[in-house]
C-alpha cells in the first residue's frame, strides 16, 4: 500500500511542480499559489511516504539507511513547521498589507524549496550509494588481443558507484 502511494505522491509532486514552474506569479497569481501550496503538501505526504517505505526496506541497512531514516524525519518535521510561519507570513502580506512579511515568506518559501531539494539528495545519496552495480561487457576485440590471440577476446568489467 505505501509503495503505491509512494508512486502516486511522487508523480503527482513532478507534475505540480511542472506547474508551479510554468505558471508565473506575476502573470497568474492565484493559480501559482494554488500550485505551491498543492505542491508542499503532496510533497510532505511524498516525504512521510518515502520515510515509511525507507523504513521497511533493505536500504535501511547500515551503514547509511539509519542515517538517510533520521534525516528524512528532521526534514519532514521542519517541513511540516515551516506550513504555519509562510501561511502567516502570506496573509500578513496579502490580507494585511504589512510590507515586511513578504520578505519572512519568500525567505520561508526558499526554505521549503531547499528543504525539498535537500530531502530529494537524501534520497539518492545515502539510499542509492554503493547499492548499484553497472557491469559492462565489451565484445569488440582490440588489434592487440587479436595479435596475442588467434579468437576475439570477451571481457566483462565491472565497477560500482
Amino acid at each position: 500500500m505505501h509503495r503505491h502511494l509512494y508512486l502516486v505522491f511522487g508523480v503527482t509532486e513532478l507534475i505540480l511542480l511542472s506547474g508551479l514552474s510554468a505558471i508565473g506569479e506575476k502573470e497568474h497569481g492565484i493559480w501559482h499559489v494554488c500550485f505551491f501550496y498543492s505542491f508542499g503538501v503532496v510533497a510532505l505526504l511524498f516525504f512521510i511516504s518515502n520515510t515509511v517505505c525507507h523504513s521497511q526496506s533493505l536500504y535501511f541497512l547500515n551503514p547509511y539507511g539509519r542515517i538517510s531514516y533520521h534525516v528524512k524525519i528532521v526534514i519532514s518535521i521542519c517541513y511540516f513547521l515551516s506550513a504555519p510561519a509562510i501561511a502567516t507570513f502570506y496573509a500578513l502580506y496579502w490580507k494585511a498589507c504589512f510590507t515586511w512579511a513578504y520578505e519572512l515568506f519568500a525567505l520561508v518559501e526558499y526554505l521549503d524549496v531547499f528543504m525539498v531539494i535537500f530531502y530529494h539528495g537524501c534520497c539518492v545519496y545515502w539510499d542509492i550509494q554503493h547499492k548499484v552495480v553497472f557491469s559492462v561487457r565489451l565484445n569488440k576485440p582490440s588489434k592487440l588481443d587479436n595479435i596475442i590471440e588467434e579468437k576475439p577476446l570477451k571481457k566483462e568489467v565491472t565497477t560500482e558507484l
